[in-house]
C-alpha cells in the first residue's frame, strides 16, 4: 500500500479517472494523495475526541473515585460504546481512505456502496 514505486494502472482508476494518465501517475500525486489521508484522519480524530469529550470525563471520574457501577448516581449507559458510534468511526474512517485513494477497483466500490446511505443520514443529509 505504502510502495511509492510502485505505479497503478490507469485503466483500472475510478476516482481519478478525470485526470491525465501522467498526473495520475505522477509521485507528486501519491504524496498528495497520502498528505491528504493522514490529514483527514487527524481531523477525524481530533473532533471525534472532541465528541466524545463528556464520556471520556465521566470515566475518568469514575476511575479517580473507585465509584462503584452499582451506585444508583452512576449511569452505566456512559461506558457502554453504541453500536452507532462503532458502525460510524468505522465507516468515516474507510470514507477517508477511499475519497483518497489513487487506485480503486470496480469490485470495491460495490462492496463500498451500502454504506453511503449511512454515511448520509449520519451527517444529517435527511
Amino acid at each position: 500500500a505504502f510502495d511509492f514505486g510502485r505505479v497503478f494502472m490507469f485503466k483500472w482508476t475510478v476516482n481519478y479517472k478525470f485526470l491525465p494518465e501522467d498526473i495520475f501517475r505522477s509521485k507528486r500525486l501519491a504524496l498528495a494523495l497520502l498528505a491528504c489521508t493522514v490529514l483527514g484522519m487527524i481531523v477525524f480524530v481530533v473532533k471525534w475526541r472532541r465528541s466524545t469529550r463528556k464520556a471520556r470525563i465521566a470515566v475518568a471520574k469514575f476511575r479517580a473515585e473507585n465509584a462503584d457501577l452499582s451506585d444508583p448516581n452512576v449511569d452505566p449507559r456512559i461506558f457502554v460504546m453504541s453500536a452507532d458510534y462503532i458502525v460510524a468511526t468505522l465507516f468515516i474512517s474507510n470514507f477517508i481512505g477511499v475519497a483518497f485513494a489513487r487506485s480503486l477497483h470496480y469490485q470495491f466500490y460495490s462492496w463500498y456502496f451500502h454504506q453511503l446511505p449511512y454515511l448520509a443520514w449520519f451527517a444529517g443529509f435527511h
